[in-house]
């Protein structure tokens, strides 16, 4: 009889214990506002609620590249159009200093605007985003996951923009300086040619940079 009075208040005991675990998960539920405290509560709601946090978090992350890859795009094509504008003032300068009616002494002032040009340039190619990285990348430039399949690269690299057949066309800037100094027909001629090819390659990255954006 000892034994059954024992095990009728064991399984009392158990009931109430079983009662109060209950009764504090209805009110963690209440003042939480959420079914689930545990994934033991529901083990499969649990997954799903655990995959579709998941995705909010990729949505989120893919949202902000969006965001960053469209101000980095849109701070490179006002970079670019501020290098082009330059470019063609330097096929201006070689045109003028061209003319044979051009003397020495405006062929050197003429010289000396080309390697401002070309400073400016530099420092074009320099530029840094709002992040502090360079916006025109040196090596490889950023990647960012828009989708889940998807990459971006929003700004191509340096060189792709900057550098005609290998030579940065500062340094083509700098030889047309060069050549505009001697006065000489041909190398002014050939360098010409070259800061035509440069202006035609930062219109096509300028391009790039517009359809990427879109």
């Amino acid at each position: 009889m000892i034994n059954a009075v024992g095990n009728r208040m064991t399984t009392e005991i158990r009931r109430q214990s079983n009662l109060a675990r209950a009764i504090s998960d209805s009110q963690s539920q209440i003042s939480t506002g959420k079914r689930l405290q545990t994934a033991a509560d529901d083990p499969v709601a649990s997954s799903r609620l655990a995959i579709l946090r998941q995705s909010n978090a990729n949505d989120a992350a893919w949202a902000k590249n969006i965001s960053l890859a469209a101000s980095l795009s849109a701070q490179a094509d006002n970079t670019l159009k501020s290098a082009s504008d330059l470019m063609g003032r330097a096929k201006e300068l070689l045109l003028a200093g061209a003319s044979s009616s051009v003397s020495s002494s405006d062929r050197a002032t003429m010289a000396l605007e080309l390697r401002d040009i070309a400073g400016e340039l530099d420092g074009f190619q320099a530029t840094t985003s709002l992040s502090g990285d360079r916006l025109f990348a040196d090596v490889q430039p950023l990647a960012m996951r828009i989708d889940k399949d998807v990459t971006t690269i929003a700004v191509p690299g340096r060189a792709e923009i900057f550098d005609v057949g290998g030579v940065n066309v500062s340094d083509l800037v700098r030889s047309a300086a060069s050549a505009l100094e001697t006065g000489n027909g041909a190398l002014i001629s050939v360098s010409l040619s070259a800061i035509d090819d440069g202006i035609s390659q930062i219109a096509d990255s300028a391009a790039k940079v517009g359809l990427r954006a879109a």
